[in-house]
């Protein structure tokens, strides 16, 4: 079947796209809504099966910190940190809903040295 988004899973499961386990519901969301393909994308959903591999290494595309965010969906006063990204402007991370790029699910993640 082809979905709208670019979604590229085979069905519910591990998505290696998106490093992470989907269920029925967010395997369809995620071919069938960009929107929630989206928050996919930046890691808004992320939920690491067990042993999942550990992004333990910054990205080569990671630069320095640019400011400090205010994460909406946080219970309390919870600031993400946002640093520059050679790729996508910038980034965090973790995941930051709808306004930043995550490293967890970032296809062009590249371990830095």
């Amino acid at each position: 079947m082809t979905y709208p988004t670019d979604c590229e899973c085979d069905g519910p499961g591990w998505c290696n796209r998106h490093q992470s386990s989907k269920s029925v519901v967010e395997f369809e969301l995620c071919g069938r809504s960009e929107e929630v393909f989206q928050k996919f994308e930046r890691g808004h959903f992320l939920r690491r099966m067990p042993n999942a591999h550990v992004r333990k290494q910054p990205c080569m595309h990671m630069g320095t910190e640019i400011r400090m965010e205010r994460c909406q969906s946080c219970q309390g006063s919870v600031h993400i940190k946002v640093f520059f990204c050679g790729i996508h402007q910038e980034c965090t991370l973790g995941p930051m809903p709808e306004t930043v790029h995550s490293c967890l699910s970032c296809r062009d993640y590249v371990a830095g040295s």
